[in-house]
């Protein structure tokens, strides 16, 4: 039985926008290659046919490579875009997570640390922002007990006798 992944996104499509032109960068120029390749074989094929009847030779086969080839570019086709949608969502998820974060931030909610799935991209941005909100509530709290933070600070400063 398949065990269900935590903090899995419900959806394929988080952020069109942005999925749509990563899919289109990353899946385009394969395309094309795969289609000029596959139009090229389309073209052959038409010739060795047409030689075949001048011959007067009968190439039972050549039907069926062709419907190969047409199938290879289909299922490689179809495998490419989803491929190239599974790797946009890496991106444009955290993006749409990092950004739905910050709102909250500005919001008010200082406490949220950004948490982004395994095999996301940008966790280095994320973990710096969460650095970052760090950072600003020991700022705000060192303002709200100056004080105790200068006691705390003599405290972990090491002495230059010891």
């Amino acid at each position: 039985m398949k065990r269900k992944k935590p903090n899995r996104r419900k959806t394929l499509v988080v952020n069109k926008e942005i999925q749509d032109r990563i899919v289109s960068k990353v899946s385009l120029f394969p395309m094309l290659a795969l289609l000029v390749g596959a139009f090229s074989i389309m073209i052959l094929s038409t010739q060795i046919k047409a030689e075949a009847a001048e011959e007067a030779a009968y190439l039972p086969s050549m039907g069926l490579f062709l419907f190969s080839v047409v199938g290879f570019v289909a299922v490689f086709g179809i495998i490419l875009i989803r491929q190239a949608k599974i790797f946009s969502n890496q991106i444009a998820g955290p993006i749409y997570r990092i950004c739905k974060s910050l709102e909250e931030v500005r919001a008010g909610n200082t406490d949220l640390r950004i948490q982004l799935r395994e095999g996301d991209f940008n966790t280095e941005i994320a973990d710096e922002i969460n650095l970052l909100l760090d950072w600003m509530a020991s700022k705000d709290q060192e303002e709200k007990n100056p004080t105790q933070a200068s006691n705390e600070l003599v405290e972990t400063t090491p002495s230059l006798h010891s």
